[in-house]
């Protein structure tokens, strides 16, 4: 998918080499990591909203926890390390709660997405200093209450 978006983005070739279409294709990833991440938190409101209201359970939190394994990986490779380390915590999390068979923490849920919102809505990149510090030992805590 994203090959093909690049590959969009050159026009016809001159001399035998494609003209680019766009000043940076890093700019068009970066874009549509931002398009697919905007995308993946809507969807993990959704599902955990279904949660809620007494879905399968642990269909959803396979799917929550797909995304975010995704929001995971992807999160530092385009500056957004706090994005990395949140979904690092709620796949842990979700990995613990599933395997250990234990009811899901709708607060715990909650922290994870309010951190995932601010961090990307106000596009904070890097490790976000002290303030990133203090986020990570929150997620840590709820986490920690929550599997206790």
């Amino acid at each position: 998918m994203l090959t093909t978006r690049l590959l969009g983005c050159l026009g016809p070739a001159e001399g035998g080499r494609p003209v680019a279409h766009v000043s940076d294709p890093k700019d068009e990833l970066e874009e549509t990591y931002v398009q697919w991440t905007t995308e993946a938190l809507a969807t993990i409101r959704s599902l955990i909203e279904k949660l809620r209201e007494g879905d399968d359970p642990d269909s959803l939190l396979d799917e929550i926890y797909g995304i975010s394994h995704n929001i995971k990986g992807m999160g530092t490779s385009f500056g957004y390390p706090l994005m990395t380390d949140i979904g690092t915590s709620l796949c842990a999390y979700l990995r613990h709660v599933k395997n250990d068979r234990l009811e899901v923490s709708h607060d715990a849920l909650d922290v994870h997405m309010k951190a995932m919102d601010t961090v990307f809505g106000n596009r904070i990149r890097g490790n976000g200093g002290a303030s990133g510090k203090r986020l990570n030992e929150r997620l840590t805590s709820v986490v920690a209450k929550a599997l206790s």
